[in-house]
């Protein structure tokens, strides 16, 4: 185990912008309400400082881990 931090916020902000996009479009199915959401997510210039001038393949391991898939929009 190991600890984590913040998460709870996050969690509460992505579950309302998961219900404002299901609310715009009621008709989608769940997973693609959620395909929508991760798809939108970008890293910020900020995360992006964390890589190498010239990041090699391995290089964004450190920001899925650290970030995730992003900001979403």
């Amino acid at each position: 185990f190991c600890f984590s931090h913040d998460t709870s916020a996050a969690t509460a902000l992505a579950a309302k912008q998961v219900t404002e996009l299901w609310s715009e479009y009621p008709a989608l199915r769940p997973e693609t309400i959620r395909a929508l959401y991760v798809a939108s997510a970008r890293w910020t210039p900020q995360m992006l400082s964390h890589l190498p001038a010239i990041p090699q393949k391995g290089d964004y391991e450190r920001l899925f881990r650290r970030y995730g898939y992003g900001v979403p929009d």
